[in-house]
């Protein structure tokens, strides 16, 4: 949404001097084209928000709010033999799924690189990839399944970090308004249990994000601090979420700095997605302020970049 300041009306609306020579109706529709582009290119802004979970009061409440237990089939953490730390992200790849060795991808946990390479390896084999194909541990290949308990769900479900889940209601308010930056993929889901066997379960959709852009003085990207793990961190601490518009690929959803825990938006999506009272999603305005504990994260990893 555009936000256009009361000066520029009043400014509109003001007599000109160059209207006055000026009598055809061409050459009036010239010079509010004029106005018109003057405060274009002075006052339209950009407002963009965080779609995020609303605060629960309980911790009971946010299960029954996100009530989808996942299972993701991603690479697993690497516990690197060269720098000595652990390297995890959280990359959404659109990658076949495998079929040998699944066990191996529904783990996480950090395991040592010997085996890591070996399993990537193997997996590039098995999927026919090519093999300069960059795979970073905790690269997300799919969801593996969704159990339910009920056939009762928000229209937006948060059940994990970087995990973005929309029902049916919620889908079609984004397919149906064209939406840029993000596409929907549909997940396998089944129930929990016998009580409703006879019941079809619910679709529900999984947000996969492709738009990005950088924070306000951030890096373009962040810098490699191991050849071998790929680990990398920012020389930047983000203090406050605020797009740098230079910098945005122009989509209505996107990530910032490559951030894939995170989801913005702009106004046109805020909009729909209230317009259609849609439940358990909150918008926060940016600029928006770190967390604390984010932040110390941060400056530990700058102060690693220090000689």
């Amino acid at each position: 949404m555009y936000s256009i300041s009361n000066e520029v009306f009043n400014e509109c609306n003001e007599p000109r001097e160059d209207a006055k020579i000026l009598n055809d109706e061409y050459s009036c529709c010239s010079v509010y084209r004029q106005i018109i582009s003057d405060f274009i290119k002075k006052e339209i802004t950009m407002n963009f928000y965080e779609m995020t979970s609303p605060e629960y009061e309980t911790d009971r409440a946010s299960d029954r709010a996100n009530n989808v237990n996942l299972k993701m089939l991603s690479f697993p953490c690497i516990e690197c033999s060269v720098c000595g730390q652990i390297s995890c992200g959280s990359r959404f790849m659109k990658w076949p799924v495998p079929k040998k060795n699944l066990r191996a991808f529904q783990k996480r946990w950090p395991i040592p690189s010997e085996d890591w390479f070996r399993l990537r390896d193997d997996y590039l084999d098995e999927v026919n990839l090519p093999k300069e194909t960059l795979i970073l541990p905790g690269d997300i290949i799919g969801v593996d399944s969704a159990k339910i308990s009920s056939p009762k769900l928000s229209d937006i479900i948060f059940p994990s970090v970087a995990v973005f889940l929309f029902g049916e209601r919620a889908a079609s308010v984004l397919q149906n308004a064209g939406f840029t930056g993000a596409e929907l993929l549909k997940i396998p889901v089944s129930f929990s249990g016998k009580k409703y066997v006879d019941i079809e379960p619910p679709v529900l959709y999984q947000l996969r994000v492709t738009g990005k852009a950088n924070n306000v003085g951030s890096p373009d990207s962040n810098i490699v601090v191991c050849d071998v793990c790929h680990r990398s961190i920012s020389s930047h601490v983000t203090r406050v979420y605020e797009v740098d518009e230079s910098r945005w690929d122009g989509s209505d959803i996107f990530n910032i700095d490559e951030n894939e825990n995170m989801v913005f938006v702009t106004e046109r999506v805020r909009e729909a997605l209230l317009t259609a009272q849609l439940n358990n999603v909150v918008f926060k305005e940016l600029p928006l302020p770190v967390l604390p504990i984010v932040l110390e994260i941060l400056d530990e990893q700058k102060a690693r970049l220090q000689p």
